[in-house]
């Protein structure tokens, strides 16, 4: 499949062979280490890419439907040797969710322009993104629901900086 000692990407994860599977050691803190680790951290990185097992049409992490966590946690368990332990299977459906909104938001980035409607950005489908969840993300990057949650979080930080301000005059 490989070569002994050479890269182990994630493609060679996915086409393992049954029963076969990669030792990861952690530390003291349940992180990953070592080339195993490494791999690991990769797959789940891929993982939240796949639409059939991370759907980016649903409007947040906490909204993913908890069958589709456990499938998650399955398939890392099948492919990789990790502790038996409920802060593991945590620790990875932490790290997935972070790389889902990582992938979400450079989708936004790279497609809903301004001056873009949402029919036109809808009708980009990226390759390798399920149709139908896309036209879903888009839907909801259009909604008030989506609108409002950036011009709430400028006016938070900017209601920060304030205060700081006054902090620093008073000095």
């Amino acid at each position: 499949m490989w070569q002994e000692g050479g890269k182990i990407l994630p493609r060679h994860v996915w086409s393992l062979q049954p029963g076969v599977r990669f030792e990861v050691p952690f530390n003291a803190l349940d992180q990953p280490i070592r080339k195993g680790g490494y791999v690991l951290v990769r797959l789940l990185g891929d993982v939240a890419k796949t639409g059939e097992l991370c759907p980016i049409g649903v409007e947040n992490w906490h909204k993913v439907d908890k069958s589709c966590k456990a499938n998650i946690v399955a398939l890392v368990r099948e492919k990789f040797v990790l502790p038996a332990r409920e802060e593991i299977n945590r620790e990875v459906l932490k790290h997935v969710s972070s790389k889902w909104r990582i992938y979400r938001h450079r989708l936004k980035m790279k497609y809903k322009k301004p001056g873009k409607t949402q029919e036109q950005v809808a009708s980009m489908v990226p390759k390798g993104v399920v149709p139908t969840q896309w036209t879903k993300l888009v839907e909801y990057w259009f909604s008030n629901r989506s609108q409002g949650k950036g011009s709430t979080g400028c006016a938070v930080t900017s209601s920060h900086y304030r205060v700081q301000e006054l902090c620093s005059e008073e000095r």
